[in-house]
């Protein structure tokens, strides 16, 4: 599918809510404006974090994979071939295109870029590649240790960063500033303030450039104040799964959008079982809990509102591989007591909650009420996200209940379960005792050979782990929705998935 750019001269650009970011942007005359909340790092070899959801003007993956239609448009990659033979995704790197300061790109940055994640430890996003080869100026090939059907997600929405400006700038200089292949380039950062990308006069690859002169983020204190901000008609879109939040935008008149591929956030508990001596370490306890003590559709409801719900499926009920059958949690607080009493807890224990301050306030307070149903005393103890992440589910923590949030769309599962829900995973890999058939069913989940085949052995290895093992708790899910003001215009094909938005394929008009 080659990029028709020149359809698409008069498109501006839009942004993606990612993790805890809420993002807008306003037309004024061409010079747009944008809210972020905060900005993380700019770039390092070992940590692309959420600037994924502000950099793309500037920074450009080898391939956009497009959520509306499932397929990948290419950009910094000519092309690509997989070979299942020696199990491995050869890339051809695009000739013609450079860096915002004009030196060429070439297969040296496209290594580089693919190279660190092994070279500093994030590997597992990309799906743990046994080794990086450049094959010539122009050549890239990435090797793993069996073949998977996602070789081309793990490694085509990569932004590629310029290898000569990280030797010659340093880490310091880079993590402060952009050096991509995109129409605009950096032009302005004021930490905390604003970042401000301009239209690059000269050396673009393409054989357009989007129409709007400048973007500048402008940071809010928070979502509160940025929501106030797009209900001045300052910023043009605002994303939000907060009912309190939604209910008030559509009492001013706007009508929420969920996006051509939905978008929610997930809430999980998860109950570490690296202390043999805790109770939750017993899987007769973690049955008792999720499959019978709580109920959990009232408790979506309570936390997230009328639009919110559960499902035992990590990801959504309009995940590819949903079925049903899945669903297995049947409210009933007296077997789960007498589950509780079978294990050897008849009076019940004490725990901890480890919940993040200010994102999953509602979901510890109504579970810690509902464990206290049960018998089970458990202290809630706050922390931010970083703390949550770098502690308690990094195996530093060995007993309590963490709790977690990521995420999703309808046509990512994958991606999810690649980067954070498997031993070998980004996020909770360390948090638990895995045993000893989940790491099989994994295996197997990566190496499918069909489509169908992968959508059933997640499907199986979803099972295993919520169900029969209960090692993981999804709580709820609350639906994002988009809102936009009158002038703004999104067509299907700028949500891209895992690399940001395709800044041509959206419009603001002139008001």
């Amino acid at each position: 599918m080659k990029r028709t750019r020149k359809l698409w001269a008069m498109l501006l650009v839009a942004l993606m809510l990612v993790s805890s970011l809420g993002l807008g942007l306003a037309d004024g005359g061409g010079n747009s404006i944008l809210g972020v909340t905060g900005f993380t790092t700019f770039f390092n070899p070992y940590f692309q974090g959420t600037m994924i959801g502000y950099a793309w003007p500037c920074y450009e993956p080898l391939a956009y994979l497009h959520s509306a239609t499932q397929t990948y448009t290419p950009c910094l990659a000519e092309s690509w071939e997989v070979n299942a033979e020696d199990n491995s995704l050869t890339i051809h790197v695009r000739e013609g295109v450079t860096f915002s300061n004009g030196d060429p790109m070439t297969a040296e940055d496209v290594y580089f870029t693919i190279q660190s994640r092994l070279d500093y430890g994030t590997q597992s996003t990309i799906g743990n590649p046994s080794r990086v080869e450049k094959v010539d100026d122009m050549t890239v090939k990435v090797y793993w240790d069996f073949f998977s059907l996602n070789y081309e997600s793990w490694i085509l929405p990569q932004y590629i960063f310029s290898k000569e400006t990280f030797d010659e700038k340093g880490l310091d200089w880079i993590c402060n500033n952009m050096m991509g292949t995109g129409p605009y380039e950096m032009t302005s950062f004021v930490p905390d303030v604003s970042l401000t990308f301009s239209k690059r006069t000269e050396g673009y690859w393409g054989e357009t450039l989007p129409d709007a002169s400048t973007f500048t983020w402008k940071q809010y204190a928070d979502t509160t104040t940025m929501l106030a901000a797009f209900l001045n008609g300052e910023i043009d879109k605002f994303e939000s799964s907060d009912p309190v939040v939604i209910a008030q935008l559509e009492a001013a008149g706007f009508v929420g959008d969920p996006g051509t591929s939905v978008t929610s956030y997930q809430y999980y508990a998860i109950p570490l079982n690296l202390d043999e001596n805790d109770p939750l370490s017993k899987k007769e306890v973690r049955e008792a809990i999720y499959l019978h003590g709580i109920d959990w559709d009232t408790f979506a409801v309570i936390c997230g509102g009328d639009k919110s719900y559960h499902s035992s499926v990590i990801g959504m009920k309009e995940s590819p591989f949903y079925d049903e059958s899945i669903e297995k949690c049947s409210y009933d607080p007296e077997k789960a007591k007498q589950m509780l009493a079978d294990a050897g807890y008849p009076d019940g224990f004490s725990t901890k909650i480890y919940s993040i301050a200010g994102l999953m306030d509602a979901q510890a307070a109504i579970l810690q009420a509902n464990l206290k149903s049960l018998g089970i005393e458990a202290e809630v103890v706050q922390s931010d996200f970083s703390t949550n992440q770098g502690e308690h589910m990094s195996g530093k923590t060995t007993s309590g209940i963490v709790f977690f949030v990521q995420v999703i769309s309808s046509d990512q599962q994958t991606d999810r379960f690649n980067k954070h829900f498997n031993p070998n995973g980004a996020t909770v890999s360390r948090a638990n005792n895995w045993g000893e058939e989940l790491p099989v069913l994994w295996a197997n989940t990566v190496s499918a050979k069909t489509q169908e085949e992968l959508e059933a052995n997640l499907l199986a290895y979803n099972d295993k782990y919520v169900n029969d093992e209960c090692i993981m708790w999804p709580m709820n899910i609350n639906s994002s929705f988009y809102f936009y003001q009158p002038w703004y215009h999104q067509d299907a094909m700028a949500t891209a998935v895992s690399s940001g938005f395709d800044p041509f394929y959206v419009v603001v008009d002139q008001h």
